[in-house]
């Protein structure tokens, strides 16, 4: 799905519920990252990109994975939020 051109990944509970072990992912969420500090030298947020929202997370998935992190999803869901649109008020 896009935000203009923006694209957004969204996995919407896609992952089996029966495997035994975290499942290898493409992309992390910024909103809840779980790994050694390493992965802040390793991976620092992009001086270029100070003020990216849509797309951090991408960007993000990238550079970890190129620089050899790997990136798991827990087998339930731990944290969520919902994005909405300020036009339609509070939830």
């Amino acid at each position: 799905k896009g935000e203009g051109n923006i694209v957004r990944v969204e996995m919407e509970g896609k992952t089996k519920a029966d495997i035994p072990h975290p499942t290898q992912m493409a992309f992390l969420g910024a909103g809840l990252i779980v790994a050694h500090s390493r992965i802040l030298r390793d991976v620092p947020y992009d001086p270029f990109l100070p003020w990216c929202f849509m797309g951090e997370e991408i960007a993000l998935s990238i550079r970890a994975w190129t620089s050899g992190w790997n990136i798991y999803a827990p087998k339930l869901n731990l944290i969520g939020h919902h994005y909405r649109p300020l036009s339609l008020g509070l939830p």
